[in-house]
């Protein structure tokens, strides 16, 4: 899952540093200690206040934690999207095989266990060619875990924000063809 070890990416990559303390019966405290930002650092892009556009497409979402995808399936109902979700790889493609299961997006997490999603989006090409497919990842690819060259299809990196996830899956689905687009 995303937990920790996106954290200790995340506070490493900005100089930072995590220290723990734990006590049994007192529970465990994590420490976070960041930089200053220097004079001068540019803001963080404030949001436009616009939501991002949703649709009435069917997204199957795989994503292996429980908190995760429901956190996402959420998201992408409140959009409009019709969610079919699934743990693993292997209930991704039991989904995919069902020929009653219309599906028009595979929105997979990269690193999960028995099947990542790269070999998933493989899979999921035999079975159904053409589909349109978004990765998301907490790992930078080059530690996406052996998971071999990325298949076509967008990488959106974790932690992403709720608008961020909306906006890659539209512009995913609105890519003429499958694959990364131009």
């Amino acid at each position: 899952g995303l937990g920790l070890a996106t954290v200790y990416g995340i506070v490493k990559k900005s100089g930072g540093g995590i220290s723990v303390t734990s006590a049994p019966g007192a529970g465990t405290t994590f420490h976070i200690d960041l930089p200053e930002a220097q004079a001068g650092a540019a803001a963080a892009p404030e949001s436009s206040g616009v939501l991002a556009e949703g649709g009435a497409e069917c997204i199957l979402l795989v994503e292996d934690d429980d908190s995760l995808r429901r956190a996402n399936q959420r998201v992408l109902r409140e959009r409009g999207y019709r969610v079919v979700s699934a743990r693993d790889g292997s209930e991704a493609l039991a989904a995919l095989k069902d020929p009653g299961e219309h599906i028009d997006l595979l929105l997979t997490d990269v690193v999960m266990p028995v099947m990542g999603g790269y070999e998933l989006a493989r899979e999921a090409a035999r079975v159904r060619p053409g589909l349109k497919t978004l990765f998301v990842s907490g790992y930078p690819e080059r530690d996406a875990g052996g998971a071999g060259p990325r298949p076509d299809g967008e990488l959106l990196p974790k932690p992403f924000a709720p608008d961020a996830l909306v906006q890659k899956v539209r512009e995913a689905l609105d890519r003429p063809g499958p694959g990364r687009g131009p």
